[in-house]
């Protein structure tokens, strides 16, 4: 049986508040997690930090200020856990595009583990497999076919006859105005409010940010 124990973590408990599930969001939710912080990542435990048997969940970077993890939760196995940098929230985005919103909360009275547990996938024993005989594969003989050359009076002749050609003028790119970056908005941290852009010198959603322009590749021009 897999388990995680770390001698340096931190237990929360978080509330399932909101959920988009194809398409469409729902505040009608309930239940909530117990996540278990870790030094490189974090997991799905109970209340005294002992795992769940989901996996752990690895810290992969931090992004316009959200810390972003990956790895197996409830929800799948490879899922993407975006936390605020305070721990205080997170969203888990699944491969199919749900994404389901917890907030750190006071645990109800009597809970001690999490209310979303996966079941145990069963194992086969080698003598329960079917034995399927190995499929033969059939050879076939590669016929080959003598090559043709030309003569390098042709060769010379259809050099000299290719167009000659002129490098097109630069102009500046029309998506990003020619600033090499352009705005996104991922919608990947659904439900976390909003954040300050210093690119925009606004306060935007915080879903937006600002990347390598994809038209011209960040050079300003085309």
């Amino acid at each position: 049986m897999f388990c995680i124990v770390s001698t340096a973590q931190t237990t929360y408990y978080y509330k399932l508040t909101k959920k988009k599930v194809s398409g469409v969001i729902s505040e009608n939710v309930s239940g909530g997690q117990f996540i278990t912080i870790i030094k490189d990542g974090c997991y799905e435990s109970d209340k005294e930090g002992f795992s769940v048997n989901h996996g752990k969940i690895k810290y992969n970077r931090t992004e316009n200020g959200y810390l972003i993890y990956f790895g197996p939760t409830y929800y799948g196995e490879n899922t993407m856990v975006q936390f605020k940098s305070d721990y205080s929230s997170f969203n888990i985005k699944t491969m199919d595009g749900d994404v389901y919103v917890y907030k750190r909360a006071t645990p109800p009275a009597g809970v001690t583990t999490c209310s979303l547990i996966r079941k145990p996938t069963p194992t086969t024993t080698p003598s329960s497999q079917p034995f399927i005989p190995p499929v033969p594969v059939t050879t076939y003989p590669v016929t080959t076919y003598p090559q043709t050359t030309t003569s390098s009076s042709s060769s010379s002749s259809t050099s000299s006859s290719r167009p000659t050609t002129t490098t097109p003028a630069k102009r500046v790119c029309n998506r990003c105005h020619g600033t090499g970056r352009q705005e996104k908005n991922d919608g990947t941290c659904f439900g976390l409010g909003n954040k300050y852009c210093n690119e925009c010198n606004q306060t935007v959603p915080c879903s937006h940010y600002h990347t390598t322009c994809q038209l011209c590749h960040g050079k300003g021009y085309l």
